[in-house]
């Protein structure tokens, strides 16, 4: 179904009776679609929600000038709301995983659990923070330049190295959803929601009240890092880091994100 707000369609899923039991929410990660979720989704007996973040896949910016994260929040609970919703579960990867950061802490009462899969809640430094900002201005420049060797480029990150050999049909998958992205629209996503315009949340994240998941990959240093700062910050949190896999841990070990998942959910 497309939920509209002022300014943006948004593309949204259901699976199963969200009104049963508390609905979890799955936010997919940048050049990603809800259909990344497709073979998650299945092994799940709970009633699932599944959003196109905007610019991607079947959910569109309007004619818009800015977006901003508190236009975002703004945006997530009215879906909820047009839903008839007051309490999620929210599981997010990357960026969706800084965007459901970023609702979470405008919006807590509104969720139970938060699963946090390879994310942050920004950049703390103010430097670091605006050579971000110069690098996603880049990656906006090369993405409408040209797109298809944009993803070439992305592909070849660290983050992304092993996705290939551990999970050949999902990495193919995701392939065909990258490249099936507007450039234009996903230009956009960066522009106003790239990690160098998110601001801070590392000192908001302690009034969270949530209970929290925070689950990396071995391999993705980076990650791991942010991971055991947030332990400090977050007061009920847990970590759970899978070996033999790097960023995008539902991708390349599908079955034990699964498992943590399920069982976070249970505790």
């Amino acid at each position: 179904m497309i939920i509209s707000t002022s300014k943006v369609d948004f593309n949204v899923e259901t699976v199963g009776d969200i009104y049963k039991e508390t609905p979890l929410v799955f936010l997919h990660g940048f050049m990603g679609s809800l259909e990344n979720w497709n073979q998650i989704k299945l092994q799940f007996n709970i009633p699932i929600i599944l959003i196109d973040l905007p610019g991607h896949g079947k959910t569109h910016f309007k004619e818009i000038d800015n977006y901003s994260f508190t236009d975002w929040a703004t945006d997530f609970k009215y879906i909820l709301d047009k839903l008839n919703l007051n309490q999620i579960n929210l599981c997010g990867y990357s960026m969706g995983g800084r965007l459901a950061i970023s609702f979470a802490c405008r919006f807590p009462m509104i969720v139970n659990k938060l699963i946090l899969e390879s994310s942050t809640p920004g950049i703390d430094n103010e430097i670091e923070r605006k050579n971000r900002f110069e690098t996603d201005k880049l990656n906006c420049t090369k993405i409408m330049s040209d797109y298809t060797n944009f993803v070439e480029d992305w592909c070849q990150s660290i983050f992304f190295a092993n996705q290939k050999q551990r999970n050949l049909s999902g990495w193919e998958a995701q392939q065909e959803i990258r490249l099936r992205q507007n450039p234009a629209q996903l230009s956009s996503s960066i522009e106003f929601l790239g990690t160098g315009k998110m601001p801070s949340l590392w000192k908001k994240i302690n009034t969270l009240h949530s209970a929290v998941m925070l689950i990396t990959g071995s391999e993705d240093s980076q990650y791991c890092r942010i991971a055991v700062e947030c332990l400090k910050e977050i007061k009920d949190s847990k970590w759970m880091n899978i070996s033999n896999c790097g960023h995008n841990i539902h991708l390349e070990q599908s079955d034990q994100f699964v498992e943590c998942v399920k069982s976070f959910l249970k505790s």
